[in-house]
């Protein structure tokens, strides 16, 4: 899979882990919007480090 293919992949999954996230949010389930919303970031995280060379920097618990 070539890179640009695989930004694209990661696109779409943020796009869709999005929708969930506003479904979540209209259906009160606020843990489990935090949860998608936090996996979010790590994929934005993982995507810019590998854009970039460097390693993903650990978040604070």
């Amino acid at each position: 899979m070539s890179r640009t293919d695989r930004q694209d992949e990661i696109a779409d999954v943020i796009a869709r882990l999005e929708d969930c996230l506003v479904r979540l949010d209209a259906l009160g389930c606020q843990q489990a919007a935090r949860r998608v919303d936090h996996a979010i970031e790590d994929l934005r995280s993982a995507s810019a480090a590998r854009r970039s060379g460097q390693p993903k920097q650990p978040r604070p618990a």
